[in-house]
């Protein structure tokens, strides 16, 4: 077996990018939450909360 990376090598973790629309924010304990309706790379739909410190806006597509 060949070893992708070798020791010492800097590396990251891949991780899907979830783009999805806000459906709805709650408390939970101290922490205001946002839960995300964002479809997966097979097309079907899921809903997750997230922190604030987790999302970003998406900016919207300039009007053509």
């Amino acid at each position: 077996m060949a070893a992708n990376f070798s020791k010492g090598q800097k590396v990251q973790q891949v991780s899907p990018s979830i783009i999805g629309e806000v459906v709805t924010l709650a408390i939970v304990g101290d922490e205001l939450q946002y839960l995300v309706k964002y479809p997966t790379a097979d097309g079907e739909l899921h809903q997750r909360y997230f922190t604030e410190a987790q999302l970003q806006s998406v900016p919207e597509p300039a009007p053509t």
